[in-house]
């Protein structure tokens, strides 16, 4: 055994051309039919890895390095056309995080440190190909801002007081902003009211690039006591130090998905206490 057992996890992934002896694995290691262009580290709690690091770990000096929270956002550099490698820290991966999960579906698992050594425990994925998001499969529409709307979606079309909405926002960076910028959600009520916001950008501006897109995750907690109704998804942009929202077609919002809050459920010592009522009227009548 190796002094350390994970010097060759790399090979653990892959499958051997051949083995010999019933003992003796043998692989074809080909050079990539397209370089990867890029580490992208989830910086939520920390990035795994420093400069020095990704130099001496992946042996170039050349790679773009991007770090960003994918907690909340996810990063495709040049909007997942070229090949690059995605690294989190270990106990990140084992989350039930599904937004997490969901966008590393398509991206094999290349590299596993399983316990904190030098470096913190780490996951290394290998994304050759622009991974499945449907969020992404609108045609773009331009805002007056650094950043265009590619699509969304959401979770569910109808939800009750209590529950959480789920929205993921779809952005292609146009150009890198000077100033700091926030996507907007908002939940409208009828009426008007009450506006629910879930705000916010786990992606800093300095990390952006010209193509790049950048998926949101927005959580909405519908309030307990949030009245029935029909209630409108809004979305937007605008910059941070002023508040002042992008213009956008004929206003500063695009209007998305239509939301039905419904009433909410009855506990069940309720609902058997309003149907005893009405037998009990029932049997007066």
């Amino acid at each position: 055994m190796p002094a350390e057992p994970d010097n060759y996890e790399w090979f653990h992934h892959r499958k051997p051309a051949t083995i010999l002896g019933h003992a003796l694995f043998v692989y074809d290691v080909q050079p990539h039919a397209q370089a990867p262009t890029c580490v992208a580290q989830c910086a939520a709690p920390a990035v795994p890895l420093d400069a020095e690091a990704i130099r001496e770990g992946f042996g170039r000096t050349d790679l773009r390095l991007a770090s960003f929270d994918c907690s909340q956002s996810w990063l495709l550099p040049a909007g997942g056309q070229l090949p690059g490698w995605y690294v989190l820290r270990r106990e990140t991966t084992l989350t039930s995080n599904r937004f997490i999960h969901q966008r590393l579906s398509s991206a094999p698992l290349s590299y596993e440190q399983r316990t904190n050594r030098e470096l913190p425990a780490l996951t290394i994925y290998e994304q050759a190909a622009p991974p499945p998001g449907s969020s992404c499969s609108a045609a773009l529409v331009t805002l007056d801002g650094p950043l265009s709307f590619r699509g969304y979606t959401v979770s569910k079309s109808s939800a009750r007081p209590g529950d959480t909405l789920e929205v993921e926002t779809c952005w292609q960076v146009t150009t890198q902003p000077g100033r700091t910028v926030s996507p907007m959600l908002h939940l409208v009520g009828p009426n008007g009211a009450p506006r629910l916001v879930a705000d916010g950008l786990g992606v800093p501006i300095e990390q952006w690039q010209a193509g790049d897109i950048i998926m949101q995750r927005h959580e909405i907690k519908i309030p307990s006591d949030a009245p029935a109704g029909n209630y409108q998804l809004l979305t937007g942009a605008y910059w941070l130090d002023t508040l002042k929202r992008w213009p956008v077609l004929s206003g500063d919002t695009l209007t998305l998905s239509p939301i039905m809050i419904e009433p909410p459920r009855l506990s069940r010592l309720r609902a058997l206490h309003l149907r005893g009522s009405l037998f009990c009227m029932s049997w007066s009548a």
